[in-house]
Formats: structure tokens, C-alpha cells, sequence
């Protein structure tokens, strides 16, 4: 599982996500989920939070890895203290195992 092939639980997840959402993932470990997204053009901005820092690094390479800094942002933070007013975050997923 990476970025380009989800699991078939975090596909399902992003099935739910609107065209254009403003997505906060929290709990997002790798970025695996919001960086689909943004690679598929689903959504317009995205927030992968996390509040463990190995995990939070991951995400953070994974969103530079594939170019996805214009439009995703990993953020160290607990829960939903990850979004700021700024991001304008319309959809949350919190699909944590």
C-alpha cells in the first residue's frame, strides 16, 4: 500500500470524500489518504495530521516525495488541533486503526 494503491478500507474512506473537499486526515500516519486525493484531484487542500512525531515525519516525506506541498501539509498536532481556521477544512476523516 502507498499514495497510488490504498488499502481497500483507506479507498473506501475516499470514496466518501466530496469533489473539491477541503480534507483534515487525522490520525493520518504515512499521508497515504489526503496524498491519493490530491494525486487523483479530489480534493483541493488537505491537512494529514498526526500526533506521534515518527509517523508525522512519514507524512511529511510522503507528501514531498510526491510533489503534493501546494496542496497538502502535515501538521504535529493532537486530534483536531491539526486545523487551523485558515485551511478552511469542510470533510475530516479520522480512519485510524
Amino acid at each position: 500500500m502507498d499514495a497510488k494503491q490504498l488499502s481497500k478500507r483507506l479507498a473506501t474512506v475516499g470514496a466518501f470524500v466530496q469533489p473539491g473537499a477541503r480534507v483534515a486526515d487525522i490520525g493520518s500516519d504515512h499521508a497515504y489518504l489526503p496524498a491519493n486525493l490530491a494525486l487523483n484531484h479530489q480534493i483541493s487542500y488537505g491537512v494529514a495530521g498526526e500526533v506521534v512525531r515518527g509517523p508525522f515525519e512519514n507524512a511529511r516525506h510522503e507528501i514531498q516525495k510526491l510533489g503534493l506541498t501546494d496542496c497538502l501539509v502535515a501538521r504535529l498536532a493532537d486530534g483536531l488541533a491539526a486545523i487551523e481556521p485558515a485551511d478552511r477544512i469542510d470533510t475530516v476523516t479520522i480512519a485510524g486503526m
